[in-house]
């Protein structure tokens, strides 16, 4: 994977859109920063069109979760990463660790891997339950 390159399709932002990324590589934070005509911000303070957790435990999921979901504008949806499998991760993966945010009812609508070391899931929300502006 070219480092210099932006990750332009993998996490299906629109031209326009805010994106907030928390807890990011730096590398890979800054290849999302040259996708093309969205704004990147650190926090999750405002409202975003998308937001980007990097996650690695459960402790961060409850953490962060909940914050993430307040932050969404309307028809915003969020991804979480995680370690892939293969690097240690018992706390997280594709089916454990979520318990917190299926408990406000987001729904897992995509599944993939970003790299060697992070996968992701896309999480939608809950009709009329998150999202503002």
């Amino acid at each position: 994977m070219n480092p210099q390159a932006p990750i332009t399709n993998k996490f299906e932002i629109r031209h326009g859109s805010v994106v907030s990324v928390a807890n990011a590589p730096e590398d890979i934070l800054a290849r999302i920063k040259l996708i093309p005509e969205i704004i990147v911000e650190t926090h999750l303070d405002g409202l975003f069109d998308v937001v980007i957790l990097f996650l690695t435990s459960r402790e961060h999921v409850e953490g962060y979760f909940p914050r993430a979901a307040r932050s969404l504008r309307q028809k915003g949806f969020i991804w979480t990463l995680f370690p892939n499998a293969t690097k240690t991760n018992d706390e997280l993966d594709y089916d454990r660790g979520w318990t917190f945010a299926t408990r406000l009812e987001f729904k897992q609508a995509q599944r993939m891997t970003l790299n060697s070391d992070w996968e992701a899931i896309r999480w939608t929300p809950p009709e009329k339950k998150f999202g503002r502006g």
